[in-house]
């Protein structure tokens, strides 16, 4: 069953319409029926068997390191630009037109729009905040960024209130540069970048597709590498780069997808017949990225694993995928894998524990820890194009004693999240996908995640906004649930970390019909932004995003973040900058 990954998506967005257009009501069930979620490998699939995880050899699986690679002395070797240009590294610009997520969100829209299938609900009260008008008049002078906090969970349909308290200017940034771009990070033509970054006490490293650069936290370039180079894939097809700094253990985890041998002429991927795709794991010895990382390669047998997402806890590696084939994940299942820590750090041989593929759920998006804690806790909005739930899950015990248990901990109502109208820009627009969670960090009890949703501002006109939520994870309730919004000036792909005392900073896209794509950070207490970096030019290519980084710096109150945004320079390519916020 060679599977064609364009036709995948394009039959995924017929059925998710048929759902909401010829439904009145979307009945999801759970991952699994028990509230203790059983991890299932092989022969241990009897769903009425006992919840907790066997630790027999057909339930716990182990993976050796494949190799040992020095960032340095890879970033001096004099051909290593090379394979950027020579065709080792993949043009991306055919694939994206076969495999692009826009196909499940684009045909939705445009059925929205004829059958009103999705329709705005306004949360119930909402406060607004506007911000100094001099952030604003650098990007749009008629337009002004707003918080709309949804301070209840219910649904219902009610007129927003509004207070416009001028709140001070953000300041918290104290110094960015150019990162990575469409020449540096792929000549041969990527997009989207899939823009991700992570912070030590000394170094900031930021990857793209398809490639990785790291800097002292002056600004200094240190090292550059493609990342087939990096992590020895040769000329497979590489692509959603993730990468966290785990300040627990004081080591870097850096993640990409290999769909091996996809056919870029044809779309068609062979993870379900002849190859065995995985997702690649690095994992750096010490705190120095610059020094020896162990690669390691997890398979998904009989899968498409897309999107990967990492996050540590005290013990354990989380990587969530969003499966493909042609049979049971025909349109998406969600899988978790859960890998010893402490065993990948020392380069050791590595066991992991899985959940099967669940075609009920997309997207479960592991939440970074930046507090001790010995589960990793989980956040998704279940379904991405229209959901009023937010499910959160954890996974507890080790893989190396075969003991992980995942557990389904609740369903959180909130007003509807659904999938918003792309962002508009000065001369075109820019796809904003769907609602699925794009970040998620977890923090003294506090999961902070946030996603792409469509809100109004005025009432009337359905637009692209950032939505921020906090589950308070005692008592599984939403503590705060906000839009960031603004009159004629949409928001997109948030990225969202916590300083060392617990406050919120966030990167976000924002641009607008008289406007360019632009970043944007702030954070809470009070609610404020401000740019951290107008754009100067049109995003001409059909994908942007598909997500945004943020990382804590370990050293003090700050977070460093990394986005996309236009750059005239570039002729309609993206560009990325690197900043430092507190």
């Amino acid at each position: 069953m060679n599977a064609n990954f364009k036709e995948k998506y394009a039959f995924k967005a017929i059925k998710y319409t048929i759902c909401l257009i010829l439904t009145t009501t979307l009945i999801f069930s759970t991952i699994f029926s028990a509230t203790n979620i059983k991890i299932i490998y092989g022969q241990n699939s009897d769903p009425n068997s006992n919840n907790n995880m066997s630790s027999s050899s057909d339930s716990t699986k182990s993976i050796e390191k494949l190799r040992t690679v020095n960032l340095k002395q890879l970033a001096e070797e004099p051909d290593v630009f090379e394979s950027l240009t020579s065709g080792k590294i993949i043009d991306f610009e055919n694939i994206s037109k076969l495999a692009n997520r826009e196909n499940v969100t684009e045909f939705v829209k445009e059925q929205a729009n004829i059958e009103e299938a999705i329709n705005f609900e306004s949360p119930t009260t909402a406060t607004t905040i506007i911000l100094d008008p001099e952030s604003i008049q650098k990007l749009n002078t008629t337009s002004k960024i707003k918080s709309q906090s949804n301070n209840s969970s219910s649904i219902g349909t009610t007129s927003n209130t509004s207070s416009t308290n001028a709140q001070p200017l953000f300041t918290g940034t104290t110094t960015s540069w150019e990162g990575l771009n469409a020449n540096t990070g792929c000549p041969s033509g990527c997009f989207p970048p899939d823009v991700t970054v992570a912070a030590s006490e000394e170094y900031i490293v930021e990857m793209v597709n398809v490639a990785l650069q790291v800097w002292d936290k002056s600004g200094t370039s240190l090292a550059t590498s493609p990342l087939s180079t990096f992590y020895g894939s040769g000329p497979d097809f590489v692509f959603d780069p993730k990468i966290v700094f785990d300040k627990l253990s004081g080591h870097w985890f850096a993640a990409l997808a290999n769909a091996k041998d996809l056919d870029l002429s044809t779309g068609q991927d062979h993870c379900d017949t002849t190859s065995v795709c995985s997702i690649l794991i690095a994992v750096s010895t010490t705190n120095n990225p610059l020094a020896s990382w162990s690669i390691y390669e997890f398979p998904f047998p009989g899968y498409f694993p897309d999107q990967p997402i990492i996050a540590t806890s005290d013990d354990k590696l989380a990587i969530s995928v969003n499966d493909f084939n042609n049979a049971e994940c025909f349109n998406g299942c969600a899988q978790v894998y859960v890998a010893d820590k402490s065993a990948m750090i020392t380069g050791s041989t590595v066991s992991y524990q899985f959940t099967s593929p669940d075609p009920t759920v997309f997207s479960i998006h592991p939440a970074q820890s930046l507090s001790s804690t010995a589960c990793i806790n989980m956040i998704s909005t279940i379904d991405p194009i229209r959901s009023n739930q937010l499910r959160v899950d954890n996974a507890c015990g080790n893989p190396s004693t075969g003991s992980v248990l995942f557990n389904h901990l609740s369903d959180i109502t909130m007003s509807l999240a659904q999938v918003p109208p792309n962002a508009r820009q000065i001369g075109g627009t820019i796809e904003t996908n769907d609602a699925r969670i794009q970040t998620a960090v977890y923090y003294a009890g506090k999961i902070w995640s946030g996603f792409n949703d469509a809100c109004s501002v005025d009432g009337i006109t359905l637009q692209a906004c950032t939505r921020l939520v906090k589950v308070d994870m005692p008592t599984m309730s939403l503590d705060i649930d906000t839009y960031i919004a603004a009159q004629d000036i949409d928001t997109y792909y948030p990225a969202v970390t916590m300083n060392n005392i617990g406050q919120l900073l966030v990167i976000l896209g924002a641009s607008g019909p008289s406007s360019y794509p632009s970043l944007f950070v702030g954070g809470d207490d009070p609610w404020n932004f401000a740019p951290l970096i107008v754009g100067s030019g049109t995003i001409s290519e059909p994908r942007y995003g598909d997500y945004f980084g943020a990382g804590q710096d370990p050293n003090g109150q700050s977070a460093w973040v990394a986005g996309e945004y236009g750059n005239s320079e570039l002729s309609g390519s993206w560009s990325t900058l690197v900043g430092n916020i507190s």
